[in-house]
């Protein structure tokens, strides 16, 4: 159990200017009351693999974000820096990484792929054009 984590992240979040507040609510769960935009509850982890053994911790509080950037079982995933940032949109869930979005971006304007769904990070799942599907590993 990683129990240092959301004191870790609380501190560093007490710090950012968007926040009015910050209270630790679980060894896991930190709600960030921001000063512009709805307050959120943000799950963390130090994990070197966020996979189902590492989510199960916070089914009992479904945070907004959680730290590592992806969606895995809904829940949007991603680092530290991720979370400074996101707490400076109205909606976090919307939020995506500058990897992410040039990622996407080079993904959407390459002539050879008609589609692609993201899996988890840094993981692709792509369509080619009369290639078939392929998953590939790919990173900003």
């Amino acid at each position: 159990m990683n129990d240092w984590t959301s004191k870790w992240v609380a501190e560093k979040m007490k710090r950012h200017t968007e926040m009015r507040d910050v209270t630790l609510l679980s060894p896991q769960h930190v709600e960030l009351i921001r000063k512009q935009y709805p307050t959120i509850v943000v799950g963390t982890t130090a994990v070197d693999r966020f996979d189902t053994s590492a989510l199960t911790p916070f089914l009992d509080r479904q945070p907004n974000v959680s730290l590592r950037l992806g969606a895995k079982h809904g829940i949007p995933i991603g680092g530290l820096g991720d979370l400074m940032r996101a707490v400076s949109h109205p909606d976090v869930s919307q939020y995506v990484s500058k990897e992410v979005s040039f990622i996407e971006r080079g993904l959407t304007q390459h002539t050879q792929v008609d589609t692609y769904e993201r899996l988890d990070d840094p993981s692709y799942s792509q369509k080619l054009w009369n290639a078939g599907e392929k998953v590939a590993y790919l990173s900003g």
